[in-house]
């Protein structure tokens, strides 16, 4: 994946705050064909979707489980744009200065997203921040309704700018 331009992506929060398979496959797809950039999935899962995904495209690069800490910072150091979850991760990206699309469910953005190179995807829901299963909310809003257009969007406007608070 060196070769090329890329995209990782690391769709793995804890098990109940993993981004849907739906978003994890229009993002990608849509990374592939108008940016034309390569995909590298990072995190510790390997599920169907990244298999099938990986099979189907000569540019997606499954190292999930397959890497240690600093390869994942050597393979993020040298990425395009990070998609992830509010994670470890999201920190590392956003400290190497590579662009960093964060979807936030269970808490604020405005608590945890760096302050430079990150791009939160959030609903800002009243109940937020919350701990899925300790809340027990019933609804699941903050992750079943996410839509993939809005995170697409995100990417869009990462990928155009410099730095999201250069013009602020």
């Amino acid at each position: 994946p060196l070769s090329q331009k890329y995209v990782c992506i690391a769709p793995f929060g804890n098990t109940s705050l993993d981004i849907s398979d739906r978003i994890v496959s229009d993002v990608s797809d849509y990374i592939m064909k108008k940016y034309g950039y390569g995909i590298v999935f990072l995190g510790t899962k390997d599920t169907s979707l990244i298999k099938r995904l990986t099979q189907d495209y000569h540019n997606v690069f499954n190292l999930c489980g397959k890497t240690s800490l600093m390869e994942m910072v050597a393979l993020l150091s040298k990425s395009t744009l990070m998609f992830c979850t509010d994670s470890g991760p999201m920190h590392v990206s956003c400290a190497l200065g590579v662009k960093t699309v964060a979807l936030f469910t269970t808490d604020r953005a405005e608590r945890w997203a760096e302050k430079h190179n990150c791009y939160p995807v959030t609903l800002g829901l009243e109940c937020s921040p919350c701990v899925i299963g300790k809340m027990n909310c019933g609804h699941k809003r903050c992750l079943n309704d996410i839509k993939s257009e809005s995170i697409i969007e995100t990417i869009d406007l990462a990928l155009s700018k410099k730095d999201i608070y250069e013009d602020n």
